[in-house]
């Protein structure tokens, strides 16, 4: 068996096919495969601290893709991997350069391909030319990815980047936005990618019958890109703000369907909007070209220079400016936006963004929170907006993946935007979708509902609503998304109270009622549904109403969360933004109710208790104390509620005199109410609780004593009608003051009597029962 450990050098002997397999992760100096002879990791990881080298017939077999690999975690200044052929490439689950003296770790091997990640922490890596290969592997369930990079470390060479697109149904087919990982040359300064790779896996057309693509007659474009700078006509698609590219045999220099951009070249960072008919491998193009052909998956495969470090965006139209476009006259759909892409061979996170710091995450100047990606299935945008704890519309997250396209809006011609390597992040998208499937739900402290306007499962459009305290029914800029119109069969935007269409608005929730108007759209007569499909931690306080002008009719959406109608393109009146509404409002019926609220005293202090409904997670308890007869209350502490129904606060220092206890109320309205007041007396004698059945205040007193019997304790057939005899007794046990009481609530003046201590003695006077005692001074 082989002796790993940091000195040792491994050979397997040529020949030897079933070398024993590694059982744990292990550390080695070096490694020598021979002709014929394999070594499998077994789903471990090596670290190895020089060179491996494998003949061309010698194998590395790594064993689980997404868990084995090989750490360089040497100290010399070049390590190498040597070997393979095309017949036995070396699939590892990950590659990490860990050079302690920053040394190079070069391929001159291949090919190999990872399928998990590839990090740098210390050093370089190169890609050597032929036969060496290193491809960044794509799957329907993940996509290999390149970590962080250190500032000093590089990775040179070509590298191959997969991007795997899904089909096997109607619904793939249409568009996509892409960017590219990786870059080809260097034009005037600005590092350009190739789109060519693409004609490897999938059928192209454009208007041009002789620049390189599959058509043999005039077609629309397979590619385009995006101008902000000019105003649409729209009765074409070529006059709308993308323009076709119609010569790709110049490549990285296109040529398009733009006479004021006739030649271009691609600068990274730039998206790009492709037409997806599936594998070109399939079938032919003109079986693809068909509307109804059910495209088939493919895997994307590009070649280039990684795209690494710090990379400023410059569109493909003013290559020349490190500023975005902002065109101000042109119409609001158009109006600032710019089609970005992701630059990195691995998934970004747009929480990432900020204005601060132009060397960290994504650094923005005069760019908005908001960002959009196409889903390819509904054909819409899907809305994004910084803090929206990864919920967007249209399946759209604050996870950007790698290959990924979308829009930023600038709001002025100073605009800028950079990706920095700390933009990167290790989740993943995991949906078939891949490009726009949300990854794992969060966990979020969020207050929203999704309302979804839908033709079937596939067509549909779906806007968020979100609530947050304090916010305005007003269109809000970097909180609220206004809404992109997409390519699909519906539409669905919400209206700001200054009438902005919104794909996300943010507000707070009603104090009574608060009605948004919504509007419809479809590019067909036929039945459509509104949907509720979330109603998130949304008090049951608020109904939530879907209201319909046009047939004067009303649905409870959170007891009957699907309302169908009919559309008329030819009326309209049954669709756009006057037929449907929805109203907030608060249920008075669940609204905040005080059952109970009791102070008793105990040997540790008194004891608080209330008892309430309907007060949710939303609802402010403060406990108070008075010690002046009411006049004045302090704060003794508080609590959140929890929906629990009962809650306790506990006085440890209750005063030696009469305390007179209430309850704050605070609902998430912010109407404050109290409960009443509930008095108990302690002695200020023996500093002992009394435990009879009366209270006495103030105590010390001057002229005048308050004294309250509890009935409720006091045995009597006819409370109301009960008279009480009213002892005072002095310090001999004289009585020197009786009072005869019918309330059970009394105001005695004492003004006559001695500064002394006093006993107040209450008896029934029908029964002449004893019914408490309690001792005061007098001043």
């Amino acid at each position: 068996l082989p002796q790993f450990n940091s000195s040792s050098n491994l050979v397997i002997p040529a020949g030897l096919s079933t070398y024993p397999a590694l059982a744990a992760d292990e550390s080695i100096y070096g490694l020598t495969i021979a002709s014929g002879a394999s070594f499998s990791l077994n789903g471990h990881t090596l670290s190895v601290g020089c060179n491996i080298y494998n003949s061309s017939t010698g194998q590395i077999l790594y064993g689980a893709n997404n868990s084995s690999g090989i750490i360089w975690n040497g100290s010399s200044a070049s390590q190498t991997f040597t070997g393979t052929n095309t017949a036995n490439t070396a699939q590892l689950g990950t590659m990490t350069v860990n050079n302690s003296v920053g040394g190079t770790v070069t391929i001159t091997g291949g090919p190999v391909d990872i399928y998990s990640t590839l990090t740098i922490t210390n050093g370089n890596l190169v890609i050597g030319a032929s036969p060496a290969a290193l491809t960044l592997k794509s799957m329907a369930t993940q996509s290999a990815s390149v970590g962080v990079m250190p500032v000093g470390s590089t990775i040179t060479g070509n590298v191959n980047v997969e991007r795997y697109i899904t089909g096997g149904t109607a619904t793939y087919r249409g568009y996509r936005l892409l960017s590219s990982p990786v870059y080809v040359s260097a034009v005037s300064g600005n590092n350009v990618y190739s789109i060519n790779y693409l004609k490897n896996s999938i059928f192209l057309t454009a208007t041009s019958t002789s620049g390189g693509f599959d058509n043999i007659s005039a077609a629309n474009p397979t590619l385009y890109l995006y101008r902000e700078n000019m105003t649409p006509l729209y009765t074409t698609f070529l006059n709308s703000n993308f323009k076709g590219i119609n010569n790709i045999n110049l490549s990285p220099t296109y040529s398009m369907d733009d006479a004021s951009n006739p030649s271009i070249n691609i600068p990274v960072g730039n998206g790009y909007l492709c037409f997806f008919r599936g594998n070109r491998t399939s079938t032919t193009f003109a079986a693809e070209t068909v509307p109804s052909y059910v495209p088939q998956t493919v895997t994307l495969s590009t070649s280039g220079t990684l795209n690494q470090g710090q990379i400023t965006v410059k569109d493909w139209f003013t290559p020349a400016s490190s500023t975005l476009s902002y065109t101000p006259a042109s119409p609001a759909a158009v109006k600032g936006y710019n089609l970005v892409g992701n630059p990195y061979a691995s998934s970004i996170d747009w929480e990432n963004f900020q204005s601060t710091t132009s060397t960290t995450g994504i650094y923005g100047t005069s760019v908005g929170t908001t960002i959009y990606m196409l889903d390819p299935v509904s054909k819409n945008f899907g809305a994004y907006v910084k803090g929206g704890g990864g919920i967007g519309t249209n399946n759209a997250s604050n996870i950007i993946s790698s290959g990924q396209g979308f829009f930023v809006v600038t709001t002025c011609s100073c605009a800028t935007l950079i990706f920095n390597e700390g933009a990167k992040t290790n989740t993943q998208v995991v949906s078939p979708k891949l490009l726009m499937g949300k990854p794992a739900d969060q966990v979020v402290n969020n207050q929203y509902l999704r309302l979804q306007l839908a033709k079937d499962s596939v067509n549909t459009d779906d806007i968020l609503l979100r609530f947050t305290a304090n916010s305005s029914t007003a269109y809000v800029p970097d909180q609220d998304a206004p809404y992109k119109l997409g390519y699909g069969a519906v539409s669905l935007s919400s209206l700001s109270s200054d009438h902005i269409s919104l794909a996300i608005k943010v507000q707070s929730l009603p104090k009574t009622s608060e009605t948004i108007s919504l509007t419809v759209n479809a590019k067909a007569n036929g039945i459509y549904t509104l949907n509720m499909k979330n109603i998130v931690d949304i008090p049951p306080l608020f109904d939530i109403w879907l209201m319909d002008a046009y047939k004067m009719d009303s649905l409870d959406m959170r007891h009957n969360t699907t309302y169908a109608f009919n559309l008329y393109k030819a009326d309209t009146n049954s669709y756009g933004s006057h037929r449907f509404s929805l109203v907030i409002r608060q249920n008075p019926a669940w609204a905040l109710h005080l059952l109970d609220f009791t102070a008793a005293k105990l040997a540790g202090g008194t004891q608080i208790v209330w008892k309430t409904e309907n007060e949710e997670n939303y609802t402010n308890f403060t406990v108070e104390r008075s010690t002046d007869n009411g006049k004045t209350f302090d704060v003794l502490g508080g609590t959140i509620s929890s929906a629990q129904g009962t809650y306790s606060f506990l006085d440890k220092n209750p005063l030696i005199a009469a305390d007179g206890y209430r309850l704050k109320l605070e609902d998430m309205n912010g109407t404050i109410s109290y409960s009443k007041v509930v008095i108990l007396m302690y002695s200020n004698l023996s500093n002992n609780i009394t435990n009879n059945n009366i209270s006495l205040y103030p105590n010390p007193a001057g002229s005048t004593i308050n004294l309250s019997i509890d009935q409720i304790k006091v045995v009597s057939s006819n409370a109301n009608a009960t008279s009480y005899d009213l002892n005072i007794i002095n310090n001999n046990g004289s009585i020197v003051k009786t009072v005869i009481s019918s309330p059970a609530l009394s105001q005695v003046n004492i003004s006559n009597l001695l500064p002394g201590t006093y006993i107040v003695q209450v008896v029934n006077s029908n029964g002449k029962s004893l019914v408490g005692k309690s001792k005061f001074v007098k001043l």
